[in-house]
């Protein structure tokens, strides 16, 4: 016969009726809730924990075995995204030293149109330098024959001076020589 809460219920109230209140309450509390055959014995519990510590051993060997792939699985993942990175870094890589070369060839094609500017600038300027050159040359040139002209009539003249006094002190002395 199985047993409902009903029938516990009317045993309750019977024992209440026969030892009085506090002691059909003690004794209910310790009747199991259910029937007899529904308590776990030890061997019942001793053979629980064999499968629960088989079922417990069993997930641990699924979950290393799932870790194991994951983990194999994130390695793989990890590599090819390793090589992916390495692909995109070299091609990043290649595109820098390209567009770094080709900013060095322009580079270097403007510093040599400026090189060429500035050189011709300075081809000009020492071109103009050396007209000057030319110029002052002229002049010192044009100054020496006008101070040799100007010397040779000044040496004339002290020439001729010097001759006129030569005479004049040839007649003073012959008339002094005379009239002695």
């Amino acid at each position: 016969m199985a047993i409902t809460e009903a029938s516990r219920h009317r045993l309750y109230e019977r024992l209440d009726d026969v030892l009085g209140h506090e002691q059909a309450t003690t004794l209910m509390e310790h009747l199991p809730p259910v029937g007899w055959a529904d308590v776990a014995t030890r061997t019942d519990l001793d053979h629980l924990s064999v499968l629960l510590k088989a079922e417990r051993e069993h997930q641990s060997a699924l979950f290393k075995a799932d870790l194991a792939q994951q983990t194999t699985m994130l390695r793989a993942e990890i590599e090819q995204q390793s090589v992916v990175l390495r692909a995109e870094l070299e091609q990043q890589t290649t595109t820098l030293k390209a567009d770094l070369e080709q900013q060095l060839v322009a580079l270097r094609s403007e510093q040599e149109q400026q090189s060429t500017v500035l050189r011709a600038e300075l081809g000009q300027r020492f071109t103009e330098v050396d007209q000057r050159f030319v110029e002052v040359d002229a002049r010192i040139t044009s100054m020496g024959e006008s101070l040799r002209s100007e010397l040779h009539r000044e040496l004339r003249v002290h020439t001729l001076a010097m001759m006129s006094y030569g005479v004049a002190l040839a007649g003073l002395i012959f008339s002094a020589v005379r009239f002695t």
